[in-house]
């Protein structure tokens, strides 16, 4: 009989999405499962509550959450034999769309008990994994710069909100970056960018496609360079984006593929998920 740990954020999403774990236990548990809950209490204990929970053989852990929490309990199973669930219960669940899971948590529940497993790709950068990207420029200054209760009560408004403040105040870095392809062949690139992107699959935020050739399992990661020339370009070009053409032209970013790069950058701002 399967054992399964359910780790649940009682802060993720917004404050009208009741999410409640002993629904979850009891769903599953009628399908044969062993639950034990567990409920994180402060920034990072999901990767504590996950390598436990590996630790301790369960066959499956759940994610409930959003992509922050999904990324914690990442950092604790990564690289062990522990199943990663997820229930999409957060403000933007970018990973669950990425792997179409539904986004209403009770449709996605009905998918645990026998849904397919499969392996993806995993970013690592500073010694932190990440599945879906990391971000260097405007995105994670953004992230930084929302305000949370703003955040819980009005979601992806909050960011919409946030970034015209972030934007007009937001300067280029220089930046020295290396990349190794499939082959070991490095390639150097100097730029001044607004903004890079790490990928490891298609998909940022909601709907939105910046990187065409990423791929969460081709064991490649996806490097996206803007490359507009000033502020209001960029920031056009993102309104564009977000509210036009919902993708990324190659007319305002360079794109590579790699297997190892490095980064050297004057700027402090990151974001990883």
């Amino acid at each position: 009989m399967k054992r399964v740990n359910l780790i649940y954020n009682p802060k993720s999403g917004q404050v009208w999405r009741n999410f409640k774990p002993e629904i979850v236990k009891e769903y599953l548990e009628n399908k044969g499962l062993i639950v034990d809950i567990s409920s994180t209490s402060c920034p990072n204990d999901a990767t504590r509550l996950a390598r436990l929970a590996s630790q301790n053989n369960y066959d499956v852990v759940i994610a409930a959450g959003g992509d922050g929490t999904i990324n914690e309990v990442v950092q604790g199973l990564a690289g062990t034999k522990t199943i990663l669930a997820i229930l999409p219960v957060g403000t933007t669940n970018v990973l669950a769309r990425e792997l179409n899971i539904p986004l209403n948590f009770e449709k996605a529940l009905e998918i645990i008990p026998n849904g397919e497993v499969i392996s993806i790709d995993l970013g690592i950068i500073n010694n932190r994994y990440f599945v879906l990207m990391a971000g260097i420029g405007f995105d994670a200054k953004l992230v930084k710069e929302v305000d949370s209760n703003l955040k819980k009560y009005t979601g992806i408004l909050a960011f919409a909100a946030t970034s015209p403040y972030s934007m007009f105040r937001h300067k280029k870095s220089k930046m020295i970056i290396n990349i190794w392809d499939n082959n070991g062949k490095r390639k150097k690139i100097k730029i001044n960018s607004y903004q890079v992107l790490i990928t490891n699959a298609p998909t940022y935020a909601i709907g939105l496609k910046v990187s065409h050739t990423a791929k969460y399992n081709d064991g490649l990661l996806d490097l996206d360079i803007f490359t507009s020339e000033r502020i209001f370009d960029f920031a056009w070009k993102l309104i564009s984006i977000a509210f036009i053409t919902k993708k990324a032209s190659t007319d305002i970013r360079k794109s590579y593929q790699f297997k190892k790069m490095t980064i050297k950058t004057e700027s402090s701002n990151a974001n990883t998920s």
